[in-house]
């Protein structure tokens, strides 16, 4: 007996151990199996990884993978390894522009059944540890293309009551989780964020608040990718605290919230030099800049809403690879200020000469939301994505485990208060490197700022080399930084047909998208919330409509290619060049400087057709794009070869394996396979 209660009493006691672990999410697209193998995922310091994704936009409602030779090569090994670690594997479903058929889906009971069983098969093969459902917006348009009803809060909660108990009668001996990757607001119904959602908890065993991607180049004013708190009247109206309050509001208890934390930044071009007001919310042009080096231009292939462009993301490891900020992670690169911000918890950079501002986090921000998370009393958080770090901000994130619970009060005051000191100098205080021993404080702080936004002025730099090797615009010979490209969107509106005059008019439909004069000009315009914004397409380019949605496009007069700028062809080369590598014939060139005359497009092979924006039918191809295409692409290829030799991956079977698929993406589908090589 004596014995027996005491089996029972430390029973208890492990379990109680083991419910006290903090959750730490990372979501792990599965196309970076080439550029992030996944043996360098640090499987100790995650408890589950969100391999993502699988999506739902074909008419069967079914999930697919874009690349199901990617998964296959890839999740036996993030498994096999994950469960090693003890860590758990989620297949994540969905997506920002992969839920375009959720809605239907849940709306049938039949399409809901085959649906919870390709996820039964799914788990058995590959010996997974749940699903995540990442349908970000039910009840309403988001993406430009997803279908939506009133009730589908309703449908979604049918799902999951029928996955709960499909998943539990399938595996009865150990349990398979279900997870939902969310907005910031609970789920929409009626045109409201809902109220009450205890009736969902019972189904799922936690909700991924995604709290970043608050503010960005869709707007109309620069501001913090994930604020801490939102300040009043500037920007999105969303937040990191305001987030955890809504939802544990509407009835979701906190040891089922993971809150979400951003491994990057965003750039945004701003139309000030706001080095004058060091406040991070200034007017901005639309369309985002060049990111960082493997920010690519890019094109849904599901949804033609949004014109094609760039995502102006910064990868933390490549914030700090390609030297905006220094060793210490504070001092800012040549040519960048980095500043403070005492709402948002958030730090930002800004390039007076380009007038690029980049939000993102770094270990002193994550530290404070990670505090905040421990005294909520969450689950854990959540990261998007695993790739985007080189281990910094992963260890400021794994203190969830140590740090002490205090008041979630003295947190928010100390963020509030310091909004009443916003006169005081901007450079009253430096933010320091913390000592070599100093611990973080209790709220996550190393220094105490003194201003809305404090600065870090940048360093001068002299050296040539640095200068150099941390060049990453596209400038032309004068060192100018193109004025457009087909990646990026102009902010300068010539108003000149009738439609442009709604700039600024009321409008109902948030996200609703038109062309000002489909065909011929290249304006278009979308409802940011309540008012039409006019915008344009590159130079060259026109607005044209399909299906109901619109793109930016070549017009269909005259030559192709002649809008193509140098950016846009560094994709294509980059996605060509696996393909000369392995030698996959595409046409030669004399010189990626010297112009050849334009050739038709009979006389080119076919691999080549397949080049989106280049070719066309019943054109030519413009004598200044096809030798410059090829020409940078042998220089990639060249380097991608060397690369190879020198840093082989996966062993020499395996890399040649995987280089000739991507050189076969290549050929079908440049553009796509430009985010892969």
């Amino acid at each position: 007996m004596r014995l027996s209660f005491i089996a029972a009493a430390l029973a208890s006691a492990v379990a109680l151990c083991e419910g006290s672990t903090k959750m730490v999410i990372g979501y792990f697209p599965n196309w970076l199996y080439a550029n992030y193998p996944v043996d360098n995922i640090p499987f100790d310091k995650y408890t589950h990884i969100n391999y993502a994704f699988a999506i739902l936009n074909n008419d069967d409602n079914l999930p697919s993978f874009p690349d199901d030779w990617a998964v296959e090569s890839s999740l036996p090994n993030v498994v096999k390894q994950a469960h090693a670690h003890k860590t758990k594997v989620l297949l994540s479903v969905g997506g920002w522009t992969g839920s375009k058929r959720f809605s239907p889906m849940v709306a049938s009971a039949s399409d809901r059944k085959k649906f919870i069983d390709w996820n039964l098969d799914f788990i058995e093969k590959y010996n997974t540890d749940g699903v995540d459902l990442d349908w970000e917006y039910p009840g309403k348009q988001a993406a430009g293309c997803n279908e939506f009803a009133d009730n589908d809060a309703d449908n979604f909660l049918l799902l999951l009551k029928e996955l709960r108990q499909a998943l539990d009668m399938k595996f009865p001996k150990e349990h398979k989780e279900i997870s939902m990757a969310v907005h910031v607001q609970p789920f929409i119904k009626s045109g409201v964020p809902m109220t009450d959602l205890k009736p969902f908890v019972p189904y799922f065993d936690h909700v991924n608040l995604m709290t970043y991607d608050i503010n960005g180049a869709w707007a109309t004013t620069t501001g913090p990718n994930a604020p801490f708190q939102a300040e009043e009247g500037k920007g999105a109206p969303f937040s990191f605290v305001e987030s955890i309050r809504d939802w544990k509001k509407a009835g979701v208890p906190a040891d089922k919230i993971t809150a979400g934390l951003a491994f990057y930044g965003r750039a945004i071009k701003a139309q000030v030099d706001m080095t004058q007001q060091r406040n991070q919310f200034q007017s901005s042009e639309t369309g985002a800049p060049k990111g960082d080096s493997d920010d690519a231009y890019w094109n849904d292939p599901y949804c033609n809403k949004e014109p094609a462009g760039l995502s102006g993301v910064w990868k933390w490891t490549n914030l700090r690879k390609e030297g905006l900020l220094q060793d210490d992670m504070i001092t800012p690169g040549k040519g960048w200020e980095r500043n403070w911000d005492s709402v948002s918890q958030t730090p930002w950079l800004f390039n007076p000469e380009t007038k690029h501002f980049i939000s993102y986090d770094d270990p002193q921000s994550l530290s404070i939301k990670v505090q905040h998370a421990v005294c909520e009393d969450l689950a854990g958080v959540m990261v998007w994505d695993i790739h985007q770090d080189n281990g910094e901000l992963l260890d400021a994130v794994n203190k969830i485990h140590t740090i002490k619970p205090t008041s979630c009060e003295a947190l928010l005051e100390s963020s509030s208060k310091l909004t009443t000191e916003k006169n005081a100098s901007p450079d009253s205080e430096i933010l320091k490197e913390p000592e070599q021993d100093e611990e973080i404080d209790d709220l996550g702080n190393w220094a105490a700022p003194a201003s809305t936004s404090l600065v870090n002025e940048s360093l001068p730099v002299d050296d040539e080399e640095y200068e150099e090797d941390y060049d990453y615009d596209y400038d032309d010979e004068e060192g100018n930084e193109p004025e457009s490209s087909t990646a990026a969107l102009s902010s300068s509106v010539s108003v000149d047909v009738e439609d442009a005059d709604l700039d600024g008019k009321p409008c109902s439909t948030s996200g609703q998208q038109k062309c000002a004069n489909t065909g011929k000009s290249g304006q278009w315009l979308t409802c940011n919330i309540d008012k039409w914004l006019v915008r344009d397409c590159d130079t060259g380019l026109v607005c044209n409509e399909l299906e109901g949605g619109i793109y930016c496009d070549i017009p269909k007069e005259g030559v192709k290619a002649a809008a193509v700028s140098v950016p846009a062809l560094s994709d294509i080369a980059n996605s060509l060049a696996d393909a000369l590598a392995l030698s996959i014939p595409i046409p030669s060139s004399t010189s990626a400087l010297e112009p050849i005359p334009s050739v038709s497009v009979s006389q080119l092979p076919e691999d080549l057709l397949e080049i989106p924006m280049i070719f066309d039918a019943e054109t030519s191809v413009s004598s200044e794009v096809l030798p410059v295409a090829v020409g940078l692409a042998e220089e990639a290829s060249q380097a991608s070869v060397a690369e190879q030799a020198a840093r082989p991956m996966f062993g020499e079977d395996q890399e040649l394996s995987i280089r000739k698929h991507q050189a076969s993406l290549a050929v079908e589908n440049p553009i796509m396979a430009a985010q892969i090589i």
